[in-house]
């Protein structure tokens, strides 16, 4: 038996999009392109399933904060939102290249884990510590032995509200320069691409953004991803 992750994308306010029509075609080109640049990845390519939602079905399970990442970015520079349910566990049914033809646990934890993200705009929402996280984890680390497991879920979405919460206050110039640094990779690049820029003030904005926690914090979900599915294989085996 193997672990999957699946991830539900609803784009927030969707009908009020300015040229909805020209938007959805263009984010259907991205994900298309996406799909391409993590077929080693999906089961299947990425699918709209109702309305304005589109589901991933992950089978490196490592991967899916980073598909999220990317999908959120490419929406914001629309400035529009999403909201991400990631359920993680097993399928009921084989793998099938049409996302809406698997079932399973992790279908369950992923639609779960959306109506969770959903409702956290509600004041009264409990379970997302901050208002300015609109991602929520769900999957099977209740299961696990709880000295190998160290309560996976609860860990895992602390960094991710960690992370959104320093994302959601980005400025705008922050993220010119750390678009700039993402792209080339060093200062010096920067300022020969930017000359009024200096050192100081890349270094600044990064420090400043969080950006250099953000990355960390996107290291640390990896690897507690991972952890996930040694835990998970351990269970199989019976350790």
């Amino acid at each position: 038996m193997n672990i999957y992750s699946v991830i539900n994308i609803d784009i927030v306010n969707s009908r009020k999009i300015a040229n909805r029509d020209v938007f959805q075609n263009q984010f259907k080109s991205y994900l298309a392109n996406l799909s391409y640049e993590y077929a080693s990845f999906l089961v299947a390519p990425i699918t709209l399933t109702l309305g304005d939602e589109w589901q991933i079905v992950i089978k490196d399970i490592r991967e899916s904060y980073n598909i999220y990442l990317k999908i959120r970015q490419y929406l914001k520079s629309f400035n529009i939102n999403c909201y991400c349910g990631i359920g993680i566990g097993t399928m009921s049914t084989r793998e099938a290249v049409d996302t809406r033809e698997m079932d399973g646990q992790v279908f369950i934890f992923a639609r779960e884990s959306l109506s969770i993200a959903k409702a956290n705009k509600n004041s009264y929402s409990k379970i997302i510590s901050t208002k300015d996280c609109k991602v929520y984890l769900q999957g099977i680390s209740s299961k696990f032995k709880r000295n190998t497991s160290l309560d996976l879920d609860h860990i895992i979405n602390n960094i991710i509200q960690n992370n959104e919460t320093s994302m959601h206050r980005i400025t705008e110039k922050q993220q010119q320069t750390i678009d700039l640094y993402v792209r080339l990779g060093t200062y010096s690049a920067i300022l020969n691409e930017v000359p009024t820029l200096s050192k100081g003030m890349v270094s600044d904005r990064l420090r400043t953004s969080n950006f250099w926690l953000i990355e960390s914090n996107k290291e640390l979900i990896y690897n507690l991803l991972e952890s996930y599915v040694h835990c998970f294989m351990e269970e199989q085996d019976g350790i």
